[in-house]
């Protein structure tokens, strides 16, 4: 098989770029040529993987700014390459574009993956729903949610996003260096988050439980974006400042998982919610809003709430619980159970490979 991952979002240290990955480490390149096109530049270790792989890429920019421009350049690929699929990742109708593009250039197979469950674009997303129902030939989704969200009544497949579970084990030297480095003592209580700084993503309500729970909690906020400032502001505003810790993106935050304590994920929507997989694969105590789909729950240990809740009650939830210390964390118990489940990379890819082969079929191809 011939085939064109499309991302419509930057890649970089994001859910779909996750996806990306382990696409690039466990589809089979000796059965399959697997080519790209990224929005901007892989860094250079994802650089070295393509060239192993013997993967081509592309970087074409400007999509959201010069859309006539993106697509006349995708063209040129699907001309230049002739592809049996071309699978588009996204988050909204918008991905029409691509699809559009495959469609002219007379690809067999061209599959809408959707991996969220809300857009910016809402507008586009609206009107460009026709073109993209008409274009599409295959759907794929990360969740039940997020192919409810993106294809409404259209049949979708749910292929779960894997990570590489060994990677997140609980590990004591790990918690020990990063909570030096960090300056938490061990009868302190670090909550974690992972992720970009926005309006979806919901650390304000974060920061105001914050300000809310005992003394002996801190917070540590890994990711950047442009509500940093913002953030800042309130955790100063707040008083807090000595409770909170922006970390910025790091690619060591799989270790970073063993110094927290307690993982919480406040985010208003989520296509699937890859972070507190990994957190579940560090053992962690992990508390999740109602926009968090259900599947995300993979060890039944993920304790839910809902953003309307009074922040009191929150509060006192999470200050009774008990949180899983090293010496229980050291079980792996819930690494095990998501390391036989299907959000493991590896089984996620060998399911994905698989429809590829059946959507072939399909196409008569």
């Amino acid at each position: 098989m011939k085939i064109l991952h499309i991302m419509t979002t930057p890649i970089g240290l994001t859910g779909i770029s996750t996806y990306i990955y382990n696409i690039m480490d466990y589809l089979d390149t000796q059965k399959n040529k697997i080519d790209y096109v990224f929005m901007n530049q892989p860094l250079n270790e994802i650089q070295i993987l393509l060239k192993q792989n013997n993967s081509n890429y592309h970087i074409i920019q400007n999509r959201n700014r010069k859309p006539f421009s993106y697509a006349f350049k995708l063209n040129e690929v699907l001309k230049k390459e002739r592809y049996d699929i071309v699978h588009v990742h996204g988050n909204s109708h918008t991905i029409a574009i691509e699809l559009m593009v495959a469609k002219k250039n007379r690809i067999p197979v061209r599959i809408a993956h959707a991996h969220s469950t809300s857009t910016k674009y809402f507008l586009l997303h609206k009107l460009l729903t026709l073109p993209f129902n008409y274009c599409t030939t295959h759907r794929i989704a990360s969740s039940q949610a997020a192919g409810n969200w993106l294809f409404s009544k259209a049949p979708f497949n749910v292929v779960p996003i894997g990570i590489k579970v060994e990677s997140f084990k609980f590990q004591l030297d790990w918690r020990q260096v990063h909570r030096k480095k960090l300056d938490i003592e061990e009868n302190e209580i670090l909550i974690g988050h992972v992720g970009e700084f926005n309006k979806n993503k919901n650390q304000t309500f974060l920061i105001h439980l914050m300000s809310k729970l005992d003394e002996n909690f801190k917070l540590i906020l890994i990711g950047e974006g442009n509500l940093k400032d913002e953030y800042q502001q309130l955790v100063a505003q707040l008083k807090i400042e000595d409770r909170v810790i922006f970390y910025g993106k790091s690619r060591e935050a799989n270790q970073i998982y063993s110094a927290m304590d307690m993982f919480i994920f406040p985010s208003y929507n989520e296509g699937l919610g890859l972070v507190i997989i990994e957190a579940q694969s560090s053992d962690l105590t992990c508390f999740a809003s109602l926009g968090v789909p259900e599947e995300a729950n993979i060890t039944d240990q993920v304790e839910k709430f809902s953003l309307d809740e009074n922040l009191e009650m929150l509060v006192d939830r999470i200050q009774k619980i008990s949180v899983n210390l090293p010496d229980k964390r050291k079980k792996n118990i819930n690494n095990n159970k998501v390391e036989k489940s299907n959000y493991n990379a590896k089984k996620s890819i060998e399911a994905l490979e698989k429809k590829y082969k059946i959507f072939l079929e399909e196409s008569n191809y």
